[in-house]
């Protein structure tokens, strides 16, 4: 599916997770992996290259590693980075510590808002199985068209990893209007569970879960199902607001134990 996977990494073990998960979806996909450490001082380079060589040979076979000095921000220069080679897809960890300065969630929405592609998050809590990318991979929808922009994502990195497509969404009860039928709700979800399912190579499971916080609903939900991966949009709103995807997408991130592919479409269809 991708050309090139871009690993940022400061030389830290929680840096590393995103390394290896980037690794084993290189190998599914017939991909390059390539590293890049963005430097505050040029003097760092050969302590950071030591450590995260170190890191990359532990994988058992080679990948390209380059070093840089920061020139504008992280953000920026790994964005800058990514339009280097078309057909590329970026992993990183959240929560990182280093010379880096700190790949923490607010640096991956800056990334987010430089590229606007698809992009594979890791929190704090990611461990990976040994044979991961294997399992459901949950898909997330508030009703809206631009958190349903996720969808067929989701389905073309389950044809491709074999994952089990499951498509969920949260509704907050105390927030339905009074004589609204929960009906409506499995309706619009078994409607675009059908949709996904003409493009999937498998049966499309779907899912409404019942909560305030949308987040930790998501969040339990994929970690007691053992999903492989999460998959959502951004920035989706709908009528009711059930789900603000912006911050919704990086709690989830912040509290999941998979992987989070997320997706900032370049046009917004919500302002």
């Amino acid at each position: 599916m991708f050309d090139r996977l871009l690993v940022p990494m400061d030389g830290t073990s929680t840096a590393a997770k995103a390394l290896d998960a980037a690794d084993r979806l290189a190998r599914r996909w017939g991909s390059k992996v390539q590293v890049i450490t963005l430097l505050h001082e040029v003097d760092d380079a050969v302590h950071l290259d030591e450590r995260v060589r170190e890191q990359v040979a532990r994988l058992n076979h080679g990948q390209d590693i380059e070093i840089r000095p920061l020139s504008y921000s992280v953000a920026e220069d790994i964005a800058a980075s990514f339009d280097e080679i078309q057909n590329t897809l970026v992993v990183m960890n959240t929560d990182a510590r280093g010379r880096m300065a700190a790949l923490t969630g607010n640096i991956s929405e800056d990334v987010m808002r430089h590229i606007r592609r698809p992009m594979v998050l890791l929190g704090p809590d990611v461990e990976l199985p040994a044979d991961w990318p294997n399992g459901p991979m949950l898909s997330c929808t508030d009703g809206s068209d631009f958190a349903e922009s996720i969808s067929a994502l989701a389905i073309q990195w389950c044809n491709s990893l074999d994952l089990e497509p499951m498509l969920v969404t949260v509704v907050d009860l105390s927030k339905v209007p009074a004589g609204m039928s929960l009906a409506g709700e499995s309706n619009s979800v078994a409607r675009l569970a059908g949709a996904m399912g003409r493009t999937s190579d498998r049966p499309i499971n779907y899912d409404v879960l019942h909560g305030d916080d949308p987040a930790k609903a998501i969040v339990d939900y994929a970690n007691h199902h053992t999903t492989a991966m999460i998959a959502m949009a951004t920035h989706g709103r709908s009528g009711l607001q059930r789900a603000v995807f912006g911050s919704v997408t990086m709690a989830v991130v912040r509290g999941a134990h998979c992987p989070v592919l997320v997706n900032r479409p370049p046009v917004d269809t919500h302002r």
